[in-house]
């Protein structure tokens, strides 16, 4: 299930960055309760736009992806699809966590800190 919000759109407008993190409820964004869900947007006073998606079930660092939105070839914001990340400019491909497929590109999606303790999601605005 992909949900699109983006940037002053949505729910996550309503997500602010306090003591350099964003928390939530993950049953606020039903899509990231199951594994390949994303929610795209930008809390208010995060440094980029960002997709968040849900990497593997259960808790931990790695249950749970933030990922900046802009691609690393010419900064285009990324956009959600079918079991990747796309950029609608050139045409590059993203997994899931951000890393390269395809390019023109040429590296991953930059990565934000996550943790997920199952109820949970805490974002960095520190890249990981």
């Amino acid at each position: 299930m992909v949900v699109h919000l983006f940037a002053g759109e949505g729910v996550l407008e309503n997500l602010h960055v306090a003591d350099g993190q964003v928390t939530f409820a993950i049953a606020d964004f039903p899509a990231l309760e199951t594994v390949g869900g994303i929610v795209a947007g930008r809390p208010a006073g995060f440094p980029t736009p960002l997709l968040i998606t849900r990497l593997a079930a259960g808790n931990g660092p790695d249950a749970v992806g933030a990922i900046n939105a802009i691609c690393t070839h010419l900064g285009c914001t990324v956009l959600p699809g079918a079991g990747s990340l796309l950029c609608p400019c050139h045409g590059s491909i993203f997994d899931l966590a951000g890393g390269f497929l395809r390019g023109p590109a040429g590296t991953g999606l930059f990565r934000y800190t996550a943790g997920f303790d199952g109820t949970t999601v805490t974002i960095s605005t520190a890249l990981r």
